[in-house]
């Protein structure tokens, strides 16, 4: 008799051991994220009033700032000019694949590049091309946000001040991938933005080409 509950006991567990493994693989699995030479460039919208980020990638970065930007390890080429007249921004650091500027101005940068970093206040900025983001916002008492920023046809999201970080396209987001973020219209994220959206592109009225 204990011989013939046990062959029954293990024949259940048997059972519901092979219950689990079907319906594990039958469950849908969830897509790859691809690398990044896999997908096509990305379009990444930044605004705030103040606050910081840390791009790391390739592309065409157009952005209007106050404060510092370095640039480190860039193969392609950069245009940097003081918002109003010359001297707004001045050329603080050059060397060890670095540069550096301070000031308030405009910005073209183009190709491949280690690191763009930048801190400051009234930035509006615009990165088209595929990489990593890490942003952080810091609470501004006049707009009372700490900034937001969008990814292809994502919902805006807002900047935290712990630090966030955003990869270009959505097709390399992981967020996007799981479905835990779905594009604007599709009853996706109810995340709400701290503050409206820029209304145009930045790029649009800068003055650089």
């Amino acid at each position: 008799m204990k011989t013939k509950t046990l062959l029954v006991a293990s024949a259940v567990a048997l059972g519901g051991a092979a219950a689990v493994l079907w319906a594990q693989n039958n469950q849908p699995q969830p897509k790859p994220i691809p690398s990044p030479d896999q997908v096509n460039p990305g379009t990444m919208l930044l605004k705030t009033q103040l606050g910081s980020f840390q791009l790391e990638g390739e592309g065409t970065v157009e952005m209007t700032f106050r404060g510092t930007l370095l640039i480190e390890r860039l193969d392609g080429a950069v245009t940097v000019v003081g918002q109003n007249k010359p001297d707004d921004i001045r050329l603080e650091f050059e060397g060890y694949d670095r540069k550096v500027w301070f000031g308030r101005g405009k910005a073209v940068i183009r190709g491949k590049f280690r690191r763009l970093q930048w801190f400051g206040g009234d930035l509006n900025a615009v990165w088209r091309g595929k990489g990593l983001a890490y942003v952080f916002g810091e609470y501004d008492p006049v707009t009372k946000s700490s900034g937001v920023c969008k990814v292809d046809d994502l919902p805006w999201r807002p900047w935290f001040t712990t630090g966030q970080q955003f990869w270009v396209p959505k097709e390399l987001e992981p967020l996007y991938v799981t479905g835990q973020i779905k594009p604007e219209g599709s009853g996706g994220s109810d995340e709400t933005p701290e503050e409206a959206p820029p209304t145009t592109d930045p790029s649009s009225d800068d003055g650089i080409q």
